[in-house]
């Protein structure tokens, strides 16, 4: 996928973690949740689209092909005898890890399978039973990943969040990316003067990701009619329990015929020759979709040709307790 930066530290021993009753009623508690995930998906895998359909659209046989996995990972959730004390932490730590591990290479797997024919036959039989199909396996896949990161991980990843930081750190990881990938870096300008006092309720790494695949939409077309990347942050005039952050290039618009298929998955323009960790699989704005709803937010698109394109990014506001 991406290249990324690494850094070499030498390894320190983990500390042993003391299984108390407190621990052992939070493994209870992530394989509960996990258990009704898998199940849920497994369901939608093996039970939701009929066989003629699979063998005609082979992007659909290839997420069925994940039934498999997650039948073993549930075996795995419920052959371990987590409520026992003598079965160390470090042990289902590492069990949880390695099934996060999975859900991380899901994408990857799909996308080193999916050929170009595969992508037309999906787009020519496209239905709203199919992206109904993408969208609850894509949900309950960041379901289990959120489920296995909040075990794992010190702070919760749902907080409250300075609005003005996460619109920052999108930028930052979005320049970060495109430079690395050796894409041109586009200039972000405020529509008005943001104020840094916001603050939103949010997974931080969902809202990042959110916005780096629109800044990574908006940067050809910025960069084309060479003009900056119009940002903003603002209370929903509509709604004052929630936030907005508006995203604005200045690149022309998109045509009617893209507007009707962009929330569409696996659609895309980007002919195969050029296809690139960045671009390709039509996978960038259906899954903003899917992290935004997971967030209690919503994504809504403005597109005037001739102009250019508006995206809105609502999550809700945070409030901080006193």
């Amino acid at each position: 996928m991406f290249k990324l930066v690494s850094s070499i530290f030498k390894p320190t021993p983990a500390p042993i973690v003391p299984v108390t009753r407190e621990l052992l009623q939070k493994r209870h508690h992530l394989c509960s949740n996990l258990g009704h995930i898998y199940k849920t998906q497994l369901d939608l895998l093996n039970n939701t689209l009929p066989n003629e359909l699979l063998n005609e659209i082979p992007i659909l046989k290839y997420y069925t092909e994940f039934s498999s996995q997650y039948l073993d990972q549930l075996k795995e959730l419920n052959n371990t005898d987590f409520n026992n004390i003598e079965y160390t932490e470090e042990k289902f730590q590492s069990l949880i890890t390695k099934q996060l591990d999975s859900k991380v290479l899901e994408l990857e797997v799909l996308n080193s399978k999916i050929q170009p024919d595969d992508l037309k036959s999906l787009d020519d039989n496209y239905s709203n039973d199919i992206d109904s199909f993408f969208f609850h396996f894509h949900s309950n896949r960041i379901a289990a990943s959120f489920e296995l990161k909040e075990y794992l991980y010190e702070k919760p990843l749902l907080q409250v969040y300075n609005a003005k930081s996460v619109l920052d750190q999108a930028i930052k990881t979005t320049s970060r990316m495109l430079s690395l990938n050796d894409y041109p870096i586009p200039k972000f300008k405020p529509i008005e003067t943001i104020d840094s006092n916001l603050k939103v309720y949010c997974i931080s790494p969902h809202a990042v990701h959110i916005m780096f695949e629109l800044f990574k939409n908006a940067t050809l077309p910025s960069i084309t009619k060479n003009q900056p990347i119009m940002i903003n942050i603002s209370i929903d005039k509509n709604d004052s329990n929630s936030i907005i952050f508006e995203i604005k290039d200045n690149g022309g618009g998109m045509p009617e015929s893209m507007i009707e298929k962009i929330w569409q998955f696996h659609y895309t323009t980007t002919k195969a020759n050029d296809r690139d960790p960045i671009h390709g699989f039509g996978m960038g704005l259906p899954l903003c979709k899917v992290f935004a709803e997971f967030n209690d937010g919503s994504l809504d698109l403005v597109n005037k040709p001739g102009e250019g394109v508006t995206i809105y990014f609502k999550v809700p506001k945070g409030i901080e307790k006193v």
